[in-house]
Parts: structure tokens; C-alpha cells; sequence
């Protein structure tokens, strides 16, 4: 099978056909499935704009601000869309990198309609690109829902990897909205800072800009199967070097007897099934039990039926991995049983320190910690003065805006 690469992809030439809106919850985030982290992403950049999603396609492959979208079936320059319905066009807009949840529309216009009484606006402009010599891995465990979310890793084993990297152009109230989310404080540590970042690339332009980041303040974790980091596989990456899970399969690893084997006692908490004994009783009793329900003892039932043992277990509605699979007796659908009560559990209760939410979260944590590494990207930038503080970047700094960084790569 060939698999694009992540250095060959473009912008969207022309469309011969009208591209027409999708729904933005039609892409979920991990807020509302936490099986889905990062979030599903479209195909290519994009205008979010009261809560559809409108793909851009682009006169110029090569130049981002020649984007249009199709809106009430009329092809229409995004940066002239935007000044005639009062918005803030695409060069006076922050341009603020995304790596995790923030490139899923779902995910974003959550974000938006929370405060739409605020008279916060969801029209965004996201492009697609990579960010080179870096990838992207887990940090921490979100108390949303229990799901592994991301930070950029950059040392000897991302030189030469480009990773799937997208960029959100937001206006300045956007903008210290996302601050606001992003920058939350966990025992006492904000779970990410704002940062310059270089080597993001737009799709194709072939322009390398130094927009905002979130950049992690926690350290990475280190897998004791593999002996180094894991990258999220869900997120592409050309010449990636490290391991790679999709997000579910990475806490499924975690919960693994060659991780931590916190797996039962996880289960236990959430009672989330329990052992294959106890999976045998939910299906009604021991398989003695269950052959005399159908008709008397094992001769006797497969002489009734006029079948093997064979056929009797089919019957019976298969093998018993089969069986058990219905009850989600599997490690992987107990780990997604797993999550979706974590996830269920937060939105009924909040945040109790006593509950069973709280403690698979805090014991998820804990193993982040003990199978961590000194790697924090928040000291790398801080080492290359490339950090801003908060309050500046809630200001809306020029230097920032995409006009800007286009003028400085070359474009304008």
C-alpha cells in the first residue's frame, strides 16, 4: 500500500467541484470520546465557521492567504469572507501552532460555543503542515476522561522526523480563550506554557515560520517495554524513529503486566468486569450450568440437537473468546469500557479526590512519573529564550500575527 508522505502533500489546487460543509461535530474530540484522542482531523486545511467545517481549496498551492472555501454554494475568498462579515482577517490573526486536540474541529468548536454568550466568534482558519525535526508523544493523563494527552519531543531520535503538525489562525479574543484552556494549573504546575517554535511549515509553501506553541512543562514518558519514548501513532510523522501506539493502544501498553499491571486493579475500581471466572458467571454460571439450561447434560444436548461439541459451542454462541469478546472481556474493550466510565464519572461528579475516577487517574499519573524522563520541552525553550509570558501573549503581540511571520518567511 503506498502511504503519502507528509513531505509531498499540498495545499488543495482548485476543486472542479464545490466542496461542501461538514458538520464539525461530525469530527469528535476526546472531550466527548476519549477513545479519539487526538481528534479526528478533515482532510486538509480549513475555515471553521459557525460550526461547519468549509475545506479550503487554493488558487495558488503555495500561497495560504489565496485560500477560498464554497459558502451558501458560492466559491469565496476566505481573507475577503472574513472582512465582510466583521471579522478579523487571516494577516492580523495570531498564528498559533497544534499538535494535540486543538486541530480537531469538533474539539475547537467546543471551545467556542462554551462562550458564545461571551460574543466569541468560531470562525477559524486552520491550515495543515509538519513541524520538522520533532514528534509528538504523551505528557500526562487529562482528568476529562482519563485519556493520554500530547507534547513535542525533540532530542537525537527526532532529527529527520517531520510530524503532522497544524496551524490555528485565531483573533485576539481566540486567542486568550485558548490561553485560559491550555495553561491550566495541576498541583501547583501549569500543564503547558506559551512558546515561539521554529521549523513549522504550511503545506506545500515551502515557508518556514516561528508561530506560538503550548509547549509541555512536564516530563515524557519513557516505556519499560521499549526503553524510550512512544509516539502517538494516530498523528503521522515521515522518518519517525520511536515506537508507535494509536492513544488507546498506548494506555492499553501502559496498563500491560509489561508496564505497570495496573490493568485488574483498574478494572476492579471502575468494576469494569474482573477475571475470566467472573466473566464465565455474567454469561450465566459455569459451562456445566450452561449446557443444562439448553436442554440436560453434554451427551444428552448434542444428541438433541444432532450435532458435535463443536456445533453445541457454536450454538452456544461461539468460542469462548468469542463469548467473553461480547461482555467486553478483552483487554482492549476493557480498557475503552475503561475510559468511557472514567469519562462518565467526571462529567456526573466533577473532580472528587475520593473518587474512582480521581484514583485511576492519580495511578496513571504516578507511573507517568516514575517512567519519566528529564526532558521537559518548557526548559529547551526557556534555554533558547524562545518562552513568552502569558500576560504578552494574551496582549495579541504583532510579531505573531500571520501577515507578520508571512512578511518574515519571504511570502509578502
Amino acid at each position: 500500500m503506498n502511504v503519502r508522505r507528509l513531505a509531498d502533500r499540498r495545499l488543495r489546487p482548485r476543486s472542479r467541484e464545490p466542496l461542501m460543509p461538514i458538520p464539525a461535530s461530525a469530527f469528535k474530540g476526546a472531550r466527548e470520546d476519549p477513545t479519539k484522542y487526538p481528534g479526528e482531523r478533515p482532510d486538509g486545511s480549513y475555515l471553521l465557521y459557525e460550526g461547519q467545517v468549509h475545506l479550503m481549496d487554493f488558487d495558488n498551492p503555495k500561497d495560504p492567504l489565496s485560500g477560498h472555501v464554497y459558502i451558501d454554494g458560492k466559491r469565496v475568498l476566505v481573507d475577503r469572507f472574513l472582512s465582510e462579515h466583521g471579522l478579523t482577517p487571516m494577516a492580523k490573526r495570531i498564528m498559533v501552532g497544534a499538535y494535540g486536540s486543538n486541530p480537531c474541529p469538533g474539539q475547537l468548536a467546543k471551545k467556542w460555543t462554551d462562550r458564545k454568550n461571551e460574543g466569541v466568534s468560531d470562525a477559524t482558519v486552520v491550515f495543515s503542515g509538519t513541524l520538522a525535526d520533532a514528534d509528538v508523544v504523551p505528557e500526562g493523563c487529562s482528568v476529562y476522561g482519563g485519556y493520554l494527552y500530547a507534547s513535542i519531543i525533540l532530542n537525537e531520535m527526532t532529527k529527520g522526523t517531520n510530524v503532522d503538525f497544524w496551524y490555528t489562525l485565531l483573533d485576539p479574543q481566540q486567542l486568550q480563550i485558548l490561553n485560559k484552556d491550555e495553561i491550566t494549573v495541576v498541583d501547583g504546575i501549569p500543564d503547558y506554557a506559551v512558546a515561539s517554535m521554529k521549523g513549522c511549515t504550511i503545506d506545500g509553501t515551502g515557508l518556514s515560520m516561528t508561530p506560538l506553541i503550548y509547549a509541555g512543562n512536564g516530563n515524557l514518558f519513557i516505556s519499560k517495554k521499549h526503553n524510550s519514548p512512544i509516539a502517538f501513532g494516530d498523528i503521522k510523522a515521515d522518518n519517525r524513529r520511536m515506537p508507535e501506539y494509536g492513544g488507546l493502544e498506548i494506555l492499553r501498553l501502559i496498563l500491560s503486566h509489561e508496564e505497570s499491571g495496573m490493568a485488574e486493579e483498574v478494572f476492579k475500581l471502575l468494576k469494569i468486569g474482573g477475571g475470566i471466572k467472573g466473566r464465565v458467571k455474567e454469561l450465566g454460571g459455569d459451562l456445566k450450568d450452561r449446557v443444562r439450561e439448553l436442554g440436560g447434560d453434554l451427551r444428552g444436548s448434542v444428541r438433541e440437537f444432532g450435532g458435535d461439541l463443536k456445533g453445541r459451542v457454536k450454538e452456544l454462541g461461539g468460542s469462548i473468546k468469542y463469548r467473553l469478546r461480547e461482555l467486553g472481556g478483552d483487554v482492549k474493550d476493557r480498557v475503552r469500557d475503561a475510559l468511557f466510565e472514567v469519562n462518565r464519572q467526571y462529567r456526573e461528579g466533577g473532580i472528587r479526590r475520593d473518587s474512582p475516577h480521581m484514583r485511576v487517574i492519580e495511578m496513571v499519573r504516578g507511573y507517568l512519573r516514575e517512567r519519566s524522563t528529564s526532558f521537559r520541552l518548557v526548559d529547551k525553550l526557556r534555554e533558547e529564550g524562545a518562552l513568552v509570558e502569558r500576560a504578552y501573549a494574551d496582549s495579541a503581540p504583532e510579531e505573531y500575527q500571520f501577515g507578520r511571520l508571512l512578511e518574515n518567511a519571504g511570502r509578502l
